[in-house]
């Protein structure tokens, strides 16, 4: 079917790959001029270095809800990075514990594994920490730690709820210390305090080795503004470049 559909079609259009091209570069340079000037950690921004923050041949395993898509979004492309994911149950459990067997697989090589995770999705799957720290695995956890479930701000009931309750049936915001979690289970946390710090977070544990903890805090509120300036950046600029070719 493939080889008679290129008889039909004919030649490509290398115009049409061009265009497609051009695009994805004015994109990848408005979301870097978008985090550029945002000095605390966020969401599209550990999206943006996480890959390029591990080690080559590294596996990264990707939540659901906001962390696989931010890294379809905002995630920088060429990274010899193994990137794998994990529906789980209503979306969020057993990511940890999807993580633990990548790492158990990758202990013969000795490559690192990572994880991206939220909050909410750590504490679904918290009992997976049981014992972690006394097993030789290489694994570097890392949490988006905005008190609650973010994707939520994104849809309609954010608008239309109030905030009180909102927060009740769709924030769901939790209060836990993950941190102290994390300790309760002899697990090293650490806490990048800006931006620029994550990435150097990221690739000290992994290059360390043994479980360890990095967790960056948001906002919900200022994640949902943010994704809306570099979604209207991006399509300023991948229009001007589209417009003047």
């Amino acid at each position: 079917m493939c080889r008679a559909l290129a008889c039909t079609l004919g030649e490509p259009d290398a115009s049409w790959t061009a265009a497609w091209r051009t695009a994805e570069a004015a994109a990848h340079a408005a979301i870097d001029e978008a985090l550029a000037t945002e000095d605390l950690p966020s969401e599209p921004g550990l999206a943006r270095i996480v890959l390029g923050a591990l080690p080559a041949g590294s596996s990264l395993v990707v939540s659901s809800s906001m962390p696989v898509r931010d890294l379809e979004w905002f995630g920088r492309p060429g990274a010899d990075v193994r990137v794998l994911a994990n529906r789980g149950a209503n979306g969020i459990d057993g990511v940890v514990s999807t993580a633990i067997g990548v790492a158990v697989a990758s202990r013969a090589t000795r490559a690192a594994t990572a994880v991206v995770v939220g909050d909410v999705a750590l504490l679904h799957d918290s009992t997976a920490l049981v014992g972690l720290a006394a097993r030789d695995l290489d694994l570097t956890i890392v949490v988006v730690d905005n008190d609650g479930g973010g994707i939520f701000s994104f849809l309609p009931q954010a608008e239309a709820l109030e905030a009180g309750r909102f927060e009740q049936l769709f924030g769901t915001p939790h209060g836990v210390d993950l941190s102290v979690l994390a300790t309760a289970h002899g697990l090293l946390t650490v806490e990048p305090a800006g931006a620029d710090d994550v990435a150097t977070a990221i690739a000290a544990c992994a290059g360390a080795g043994g479980a360890r903890l990095v967790r960056v805090a948001t906002d919900r509120g200022a994640n949902v503004d943010l994704h809306g300036r570099i979604g209207a950046l991006v399509a300023e600029r991948v229009g001007a470049a589209l417009g003047a070719g």
